[in-house]
């Protein structure tokens, strides 16, 4: 397996920090994952991840790296766009569903700080403590604080609540997510994890 493959897998796992969910995000095998988990802090001379009884956590190396590798993904799909001939915009209507006990001081200026990043996109909101089901109109990304109906979905922890219910953000179709969907997501996760209480 190539560096980038090594690359693509380490932040898949770092965003989920559990090795099955970048196993599913990434549509590969779990013993996939665990392989080029070993190779890559092999090859760096460090260790990245350690288990933990709520699965596994990003050692300091590790979060470090984690911050480097997003911007090197980053940079290599922009790349890869640029020599297209096509430069990926986020734009269009993005549905996203939160549950009302999150922190306004905290979801508010979130949804400012994508909507002044991406004016191309159109935010609908909607407030509900429950999980809409596929049978429900469309949505996009949830902010979802409890364990996931369906192994189907993406779910990327970012907090848990006081009594230790974990808060997701979750969404559909993995990598092949809309870019509106993708940016959303790569600009909640390091920013609900940034603060501590993510409800009043």
């Amino acid at each position: 397996m190539n560096r980038y493959h090594q690359l693509l897998i380490f932040h898949s796992v770092a965003q989920h920090t559990s090795l099955a969910g970048a196993a599913r995000a990434l549509n590969v095998a779990g013993p996939t994952v665990m392989r080029a988990m070993a190779a890559l802090e092999q090859r760096l001379g460090v260790s990245l991840i350690e288990r933990t009884t709520q699965g596994i956590s990003l050692t300091e190396a590790g979060q470090r790296f984690a911050v480097d590798c997003a911007k090197l993904l980053a940079q290599v799909e922009q790349a890869d766009a640029f020599a297209k001939g096509l430069q990926v915009h986020a734009k269009g209507l993005l549905r996203v569903v939160m549950p009302p006990i999150l922190n306004p001081s905290i979801s508010v200026p979130l949804l400012l700080d994508y909507l002044d990043r991406y004016p191309e996109v159109s935010l609908q909101v909607d407030y509900r403590p429950d999980l809409p089901s596929a049978h429900e109109p469309p949505w996009d990304v949830v902010v979802w604080a409890g364990q996931l109906p369906s192994s189907s979905l993406v779910a990327i922890r970012v907090g848990h609540l006081p009594e230790g219910v974990p808060v997701q953000v979750v969404y559909r179709d993995g990598l092949k997510a809309s870019a509106r969907v993708r940016s959303f997501v790569d600009l909640a996760v390091p920013w609900l994890r940034g603060h501590q209480k993510l409800v009043e």
